[in-house]
């Protein structure tokens, strides 16, 4: 717990501070007495006076105690000789809450520089710049320059890390409305030193802490930050800014094309157990039902006071993959004998549009829960308000069903009816507004106790060095990125460091000649994805139609004949594919229409079209990507992309995970594929990328998948490396 300091201060300085009522470091002094922070509080500023019955210091050294951890909120430019003032005061601890760095310019880098070697030099840790800090609603230490209500600061313990200082704001004030408690809410800003990696572990070890939520705008590491997704059974949920489209690797690969950045951080999110989400209002629904016990199954009993709303229910039930459990005996009979008219048959969905007893609601759901065919229940409640008490009670009383039988117990009010209960804070239990939303909610449940199985039951996300597999002194990790992400923090003399930064060097290297990238040519291709375990249907590559005749004798006709260029993206759009040459005269003819320095002879093969593909990520190193062949995957954009290291269960999955699963699997009555043969496929293209770290992309298109038992042959390939030519 290496930052404690940053959330359990026993002392702080906030330097930048005047008497002024418009100083913003005065708010922070203000945000800390209000929020009743525990610790001592000192004040510098340019000028001495006193602020609030406090002396402002003009230095930090005036201080007679070592602070543990100081504020700074002044001009950027004062940055480093204050944090000089801080190294000779051995204050160990410092968030810089000050803008205007290289996210304003970029000729700014030299100050950032220059305030991670002062850091160094003093072996001081840094949150920032650009950052409102941290809120610990424990101790109540509330760091932001802008003003946060006292009344919004519950203890609690869902924490937020965020890349944005508004967020932070606004992420506590939706908690506030829904009555969700907050326990740690941190600002990372440039994250310059620590990133959002180091907090993640932070709060994975915090016992305070049991969900926690992510908002980025890049990612600085993005192994490390599935490492400790994959080490903590709490939930995750991930929200990612800035998606609009990045800069897309170059167009002469499918694979490149399929799997953009934003893709490949989604897949690698879900891939660790992570719940990535679109927005905010997302985020705060899940942490809504990750208050409750996780969903363990797919049966469900559903009870509604209207029948239209059970019926929607139940749609939106099928809609998300839940069950409609068979409705107990005993319930069934206790229903039964509540209804006034009896016009209502008592199943699943339950009615209640004919039992005005709202006292025996609980009792319903009590009998769901002991029935060990039920995994949970979902209530759909309205109410007139002289029902208000009795519904308060039911809220009540239903939070105690579920924690005593471990269920998770849904309870959907009509929209704005929950804003005039009263319940107390200490009392909290989610509402939703509807059922559809519910639902969704509780797929991620269930999706988050699958997960923990799962990974109870294989072997965890592994760090992957290479260096052992032939490679002298590990020129790589798992890329060129990494290399310079090490060099680039040896440089400035810290640990670490932002991708952002790393892939800026990287971009220089490149410029200055030193890493060049090349497609390979075919025949070293085919050669080293043979070697690699991939089974390539027969093939020469020729100069001539002598050479040409002669290889079609050996690998056996019918063949395709093929332009054996790697720069040529859609061959057959080009003419540079003729399929299904079945004798001498027709390869001939063939040969004739084509020109090329070289030509690529092959066995023709007969079956389902996959593409498989590859590519290093510079955040999440190699990925691997599959999907149906030909124009079905560019038509349909229908993928799969994990992150390597696969094992065999990942691979299945990503196959059961594309639209076009049900062709593998045997469609109307068509025969079932090798999808064995298609595993291990997936599983060379993962081991290959991690043991040859100089190849950047791949496309293997079509990978053609015969009948079970029977194999899978790749008949195309092209493959880019780095050459780096100095370093």
């Amino acid at each position: 717990m290496r930052l404690k300091p940053l959330f359990y201060p026993q002392s702080l300085v906030v330097v930048g501070v005047s008497d002024s009522p418009s100083n913003l470091a005065r708010r922070i002094i203000e945000n800390l007495d209000g929020a009743r922070f525990h610790g001592t509080i000192y004040c510098v500023g340019r000028r001495a006076g006193v602020l609030k019955g406090r002396p402002i210091f003009e230095r930090i050294d005036e201080i007679d105690a070592v602070p543990d951890l100081a504020l700074l909120l002044i001009p950027a430019e004062t940055i480093p000789e204050t944090l000089e003032a801080c190294g000779r005061k051995r204050i160990g601890y410092v968030v810089i809450e000050t803008g205007g760095f290289s996210e304003f310019q970029e000729e700014r880098g030299r100050l950032e520089r220059q305030i991670l070697e002062i850091a160094n030099k003093w072996n001081i840790r840094f949150m920032g710049p650009n950052c409102v800090g941290v809120i610990n609603t424990e101790n109540g230490l509330t760091m932001p320059f802008y003003s946060v209500e006292p009344h919004d600061l519950v203890r609690g313990t869902i924490s937020f890390i965020s890349q944005s200082g508004g967020l932070v704001h606004d992420f506590l004030k939706r908690c506030r409305h829904e009555n969700l408690r907050c326990g740690k809410l941190l600002s990372i800003g440039n994250k310059l030193m620590l990133d959002e990696n180091d907090f993640l572990e932070f709060l994975i070890n915090d016992q305070a802490t049991l969900a926690i939520g992510l908002y980025l705008e890049s990612v600085a590491d993005g192994r490390r930050l599935m490492e400790a997704a994959e080490s903590t059974e709490k939930p995750i949920v991930a929200l990612k800014g800035n998606r609009s489209a990045a800069s897309q690797q170059i167009a002469r690969f499918h694979t490149a094309a399929l799997a953009g950045d934003n893709r490949i951080l989604e897949a690698a999110l879900k891939q660790c157990g992570m719940h990535p989400v679109d927005n905010l209002t997302e985020m705060i629904q899940l942490f809504k039902i990750f208050t409750l016990p996780l969903l363990k199954g797919r049966n469900l009993m559903l009870i509604s006071r209207s029948g239209g709303q059970a019926v929607l229910l139940a749609d939106a039930a099928h809609t998300y993959g839940f069950n409609l459990a068979v409705l107990p005996e005993r319930l069934r009979d206790f229903v039964t004998g509540k209804v006034k008219a009896g016009v209502i048959r008592p199943t699943n969905p339950v009615d209640l549009g004919d039992v005005f007893d709202i006292q025996s609601y609980d009792k319903m759901i009590e009998m769901s829960l002991e029935d060990k065919g039920i995994d949970g229940v979902v209530l759909f409640h309205y109410f007139p308000d002289e029902e208000k008490e009795a519904t308060e009670a039911l809220i009540q009383s239903t939070a105690t069903l579920a924690r005593k039988y471990q269920k998770p117990v849904v309870f959907c009010l009509l929209p704005g009816r929950k804003e005039i209960l009263t319940l107390d804070a200490e009392e909290y239990f989610p509402i939703f507004d509807e059922g559809d939303t519910a639902f969704e909610a509780l797929a991620s449940s269930l999706l988050h106790f699958e997960n923990r199985q799962k990974r109870t039951a294989s072997a965890p996300f592994v760090k992957h060095t290479i260096g052992a597999s032939g490679h002298p002194g590990g020129l790589y990790q798992f890329g060129f990125e990494d290399r310079v992400r090490r060099q680039r923090g040896a440089d400035a003399g810290v640990p670490g460091g932002t991708s952002r930064r790393a892939t800026q060097r990287q971009r220089n290297y490149i410029d200055e000649g030193e890493l060049v990238s090349e497609i390979m040519p075919v025949d070293e291709t085919f050669a080293l994805l043979k070697a690699s375990g991939l089974s390539v249907a027969d093939y020469a590559v020729v100069s001539s139609l002598e050479e040409a005749m002669e290889a079609a004798g050996r690998v056996g006709y019918p063949v395709a004949l093929k332009i054996a260029s790697p720069a040529m993206l859609h061959k057959t759009e080009e003419a540079g594919v003729r399929l299904d040459l079945r004798d001498a005269p027709s390869l001939e003819h063939a040969f004739s229409q084509m020109r090329a320095d070289q030509y690529l002879i092959q066995r023709m093969v007969r079956g389902c079209e996959t593409i498989l593909g590859a590519k290093r990520d510079p955040q999440f190193g190699p990925v691997v990507i599959f999907g149906m062949g030909g124009i079905l995957v560019e038509l349909f954009d229908d993928v799969a992309i994990c992150v390597a290291p696969l094992d065999e269960r990942i691979a299945m999955e990503m196959m059961d995970e594309i639209k076009g699963s049900a062709i593998l699997n045997g469609y109307r009555g068509g025969p079932a594929l090798d999808k064995r043969a298609l595993s291990n496929a997936l599983l060379s293209v993962s081991n290959l990328l991690l043991e040859h770290p100089e190849i950047v992309n791949l496309d293997i298109n079509p990978l053609i998948i015969l009948e079970e038992g029977k194999g899978a042959f790749l008949v195309d390939a092209k493959m880019e490396r780095s050459v780096l030519t100095s370093f």
